[in-house]
């Protein structure tokens, strides 16, 4: 082979090793999103619990202290 063969031949495998690692950085980055993604849906769902549970109470003390306001005295 000629040498600039040998030369080009050479700076794409430097350039085929830097683009692997890089990818390689790019998968523990992807693999760390999800890890909070999939640690945050459970967070939700107890958020979404504590609303709806708030909210059933404040309907239910409305209702009652509407009743008890109208009750003749």
């Amino acid at each position: 082979m000629s040498e600039d063969i040998e030369r080009a031949i050479g700076r794409l495998e430097a350039r085929a090793d830097s683009t692997e690692a890089w990818l390689k950085e790019i998968a523990a980055d992807v693999k760390a999103t999800r890890s909070t993604v999939d640690q945050a849906r459970g967070g939700w769902k107890v958020l979404t619990a504590a609303a709806t549970a708030g909210g059933a109470m404040g309907a239910f003390l409305t209702k009652v202290a509407g009743m008890l306001l109208m009750v003749p005295r």
